[in-house]
């Protein structure tokens, strides 16, 4: 049980480049420093993500913003939901539709750690986005191209 504990790595990741523009959708990469050589890192996206910029009047970034979405057809919805560390609020244009978006926002006082327990510990049947087999002399491996996003890395041995 304690190896099984130990094996999830529980890295949640948010994947945004800062050399993008308002409102910008893009791809970024994700790397992990380390990986035990012969284990299995798989990666699953748990939120979408968008990324934007405030500018001032002289075009200067004054900040950035990141908004993590969810929809209720995801399959991390109802894990999402039910495990109280996070709150999630309609989008303004969501009252007609079919499939409804809503904002996550992290509750006060949640860590990254309690995320990832909570969230890894509702894996089984999840689609993976992305694996990688760790192969000896390995020191680093990069998931790449990914859409903006929050995910999670778990050690699936």
């Amino acid at each position: 049980m304690k190896k099984k504990f130990f094996a999830i790595l529980l890295c949640l990741t948010m994947i945004l480049g800062l050399a993008t523009t308002a409102a910008a959708a893009g791809t970024s990469s994700i790397t992990v420093s380390n990986p035990a050589v012969g284990d299995t890192y798989n990666l699953y996206k748990i939120f979408d993500a968008t990324y934007s910029e405030v500018k001032d009047a002289d075009g200067k970034t004054i900040a950035n913003n990141i908004a993590y979405t969810i929809k209720d057809t995801s399959e991390w919805y109802q894990d999402v939901a039910d495990s109280g560390l996070f709150d999630l609020t309609a989008t303004a244009d969501d009252a007609t539709a079919t499939v409804h978006t809503y904002v996550v926002t992290v509750k006060n006082g949640v860590t990254g750690k309690t995320i990832g327990e909570a969230l890894g510990a509702k894996l089984a049947g999840k689609t993976v986005t992305d694996s990688q087999v760790i192969a000896a002399g390995t020191t680093t491996i990069s998931f790449t191209g990914l859409e903006y996003g929050y995910y999670l890395i778990a050690n699936g041995n």
